[in-house]
């Protein structure tokens, strides 16, 4: 596979097109399905309360709590119990200089060129600093660091695992997929406007874009109908 952010863009378009002039795009019939507002006899999945659970990761924007610890629970991955003291304990400080960093009321899809290679994209960056962080612990790996890092900067870090690599088209490795997300965002207007459109007509105002993406992709390769 290749890193090519057109793979994305197509795939997500494809998705948040209108099948008909009087039916919503399977797109926004997928987030709606997520949430539970398709049928109201259903409570959709658990991954719909990831961003509220205990008051949600921005509660306390710059430190990562147990119920932060707990909130990926719910997007069926868990954080090993040696990881857990570790980032309570001994990591907490180093955790909390990265956030401290990372501005909580910054969006991804508004980022200069200049801001995301000094937030994201340079080694030195805070969250390559807090991704390595996270990623040294045992059996933490890509999607579980994507995961705590989007609990506390949901509108700012992507989340990743295999379901979004097969979608986006991405590399195995989840090194530069930031990349393959920046020149997405950043060099299609229609591709960010379709997210947004999406988030509009699914009712889910609170969601970033990024978790927008993230919930149809993962919708999309999950489920049939």
């Amino acid at each position: 596979m290749a890193d090519d952010p057109q793979i994305l863009i197509d795939r997500f378009l494809a998705l948040a097109g209108a099948e008909t002039e009087t039916e919503t795009s399977r797109a926004v019939r997928l987030v709606k399905k997520y949430f539970g507002t398709l049928d109201e006899s259903r409570t959709g999945y658990l991954g719909a309360r990831f961003e509220t659970f205990a008051g949600g990761g921005l509660q306390e924007p710059n430190v990562l709590t147990l119920e932060d610890l707990l909130s990926v629970e719910l997007l069926s991955v868990s954080i090993p119990v040696h990881a857990k003291l570790a980032i309570l304990g001994e990591l907490s400080a180093d955790i909390s200089a990265c956030l401290e960093e990372l501005p909580s009321d910054l969006a991804f899809e508004n980022l200069s060129g200049e801001q995301f290679h000094a937030l994201l994209g340079d080694d030195n960056s805070p969250a390559s600093r807090l991704w390595k962080l996270l990623r040294g612990q045992s059996r933490v790996g890509q999607t579980k660091t994507s995961k705590l890092m989007a609990r506390k900067r949901p509108a700012l870090v992507p989340i990743y695992d295999s379901v979004v690599r097969e979608q986006a088209g991405l590399a195995h490795q989840s090194r530069d997929h930031w990349i393959v997300w920046r020149e997405a965002f950043s060099g299609n207007r229609e591709f960010t406007t379709a997210i947004a459109n999406v988030r509009a007509e699914s009712g889910q105002s609170q969601l970033s874009l990024l978790r927008t993406l993230d919930i149809v992709l993962w919708m999309d390769a999950t489920t049939k109908k």
